[in-house]
């Protein structure tokens, strides 16, 4: 079973993610990796971000600590919580919109860094895999995918970590050696002032198949 803790970098949305049956070294979950900032036209790494533990090594919840002015600034708040259960870990972000016009920009990428863990480490993207309409792909090929679903196979292909969410939108990772990541990109919807949406998403430590893989996420993410 995976176990959850808090990112010894203070105060920022990462979640360390161990999986001794699996893994011989720690990922790391980063939801969000960005706010983006609409007056600047940038987007940063989020600070100020207060944790509760709610079970020990399996639950823990999420807030924005930041100034009300500087989230005004931003149009942009956001919230969330991690639970890891059985093979899996699943995630949610509530994005709200404090600014005065429609947006559906803020929170940006959930990212889940994999480069500690030797076995997936991917530099020529050979061992990753996106879902088109009808297959699976090597994201080498760059073609778009369909289902935002992105998968790694390890080096010896004894198992899968899959990561999904329920927007649909492109998944990409880095092919670096570090972070050797994926990611999950939402797409929100056009949130009036004052509105949320929340994003769910899903990490799978998977003995099995890409297909069984794709069989799972159908049933867990139906319509997308």
């Amino acid at each position: 079973m995976p176990l959850l803790g808090i990112s010894p970098v203070p105060f920022q949305p990462h979640v360390v993610i161990a999986n001794s049956h699996y893994l011989s070294a720690s990922l790391i979950l980063r939801i969000p990796e960005y706010i983006h900032h609409p007056t600047e036209q940038v987007s940063f790494h989020p600070r100020n971000v207060s944790w509760e533990i709610v079970k020990p090594q399996t639950h823990l919840r999420f807030r924005w600590d930041e100034h009300e002015a500087f989230k005004k600034e931003c149009a942009t708040d956001f919230n969330g919580e991690i639970q890891a259960h059985g093979d899996e870990v699943t995630f949610e972000v509530t994005m709200r919109n404090v600014g005065d016009q429609p947006h559906n920009w803020g929170v940006s990428e959930f990212c889940l860094q994999t480069g500690a863990f030797f076995g997936f480490r991917d530099p020529e993207g050979e061992m990753t895999f996106i879902r088109t309409s009808d297959r699976w792909v090597k994201v080498s090929q760059r073609e778009p995918a369909v289902h935002n679903l992105i998968a790694k196979v390890n080096d010896v292909e004894e198992w899968v970590l899959a990561m999904a969410l329920d927007q649909r939108n492109n998944p990409k990772g880095n092919r670096l050696i570090w972070p050797s990541c994926l990611h999950t990109n939402p797409r929100w919807r056009q949130l009036v002032p004052g509105e949320s949406q929340t994003a769910h998403g899903k990490i799978y430590f998977f003995r099995g198949t890409l297909d069984d893989v794709y069989e799972r996420y159908r049933v867990d993410f139906p319509g997308q």
